[in-house]
């Protein structure tokens, strides 16, 4: 599947899903960025689309040492 979105006002696209991963890393797309695809009644903001919120999902923290114990 690919999608337009709203770069500034333009429709860009479409790009496929892993293309629009690097809009995602560049800040240039958000979850409140518009997005549209074939198929679609019409634009929609990126988060509310079921195939591209994988994108806006929050990695889990990077495993470290776990905080010190407080002293007994």
């Amino acid at each position: 599947q690919q999608f337009h979105f709203d770069n500034g006002g333009q429709a860009a696209g479409p790009f496929p899903i892993d293309q629009l991963r690097q809009y995602v890393s560049a800040g240039q797309l958000t979850r409140d960025t518009n997005v549209w695809a074939e198929g679609m009644a019409g634009w929609a903001p990126a988060g509310t689309v079921p195939a591209l919120q994988p994108l806006f999902a929050t990695p889990p923290p990077l495993p470290g040492t776990p905080p010190p114990l407080p002293p007994q």
